[in-house]
């Protein structure tokens, strides 16, 4: 798996509602080898638009939407929320479940939603330097620098 790679996760159980169900993720890279567990960082979508419109509650979050005519392996329209989406698993917790690569994001998208998660703050610094790390492994330009004063 590399980072960008676009994962469809079945019956994911880890939400926060406790509700299981199918969620597609971007994989944006492992922790560091000497970090025990092995964290797998990811970011989600949302299909809930309604809650990014006009006068909806998550109006100003800031977030990515998805083009399906670029990107037709999703099923439906969606979007990453940068604000809420970030969520990091064990390497063993991604290995025993059932995931499927269904796609992969650009290199220009992949810097524009790390910028744009850089700009969110929901992210912990030593997560977003090592997501900056992988994604400079593949190539990722013009990512925005990781300032642990914010």
């Amino acid at each position: 798996m590399q980072p960008g790679d676009v994962i469809y996760w079945h019956d994911f159980q880890l939400q926060k509602d406790g509700e299981v169900k199918n969620r597609y993720f971007l994989y944006l890279g492992k922790s560091s080898v000497p970090e025990t567990p092995v964290l797998v960082n990811l970011i989600t979508t949302t299909s809930k638009l309604s809650h990014y419109a006009s006068g909806g509650d998550r109006e100003k979050n800031l977030v990515f939407r998805i083009d399906r005519n670029k990107y037709p392996f999703f099923t439906t329209d969606c979007l990453i929320d940068l604000n809420i989406g970030y969520q990091n698993v064990t390497q063993d917790t991604l290995n025993s479940s059932q995931v499927e690569i269904v796609g992969k994001f650009d290199l220009h998208d992949l810097s524009t939603i790390f910028n744009r998660l850089v700009d969110a703050e929901s992210v912990p610094v030593k997560r977003l330097r090592e997501i900056r790390m992988r994604l400079e492994e593949v190539e990722c330009k013009g990512l925005k620098s990781v300032k642990s004063n914010r």
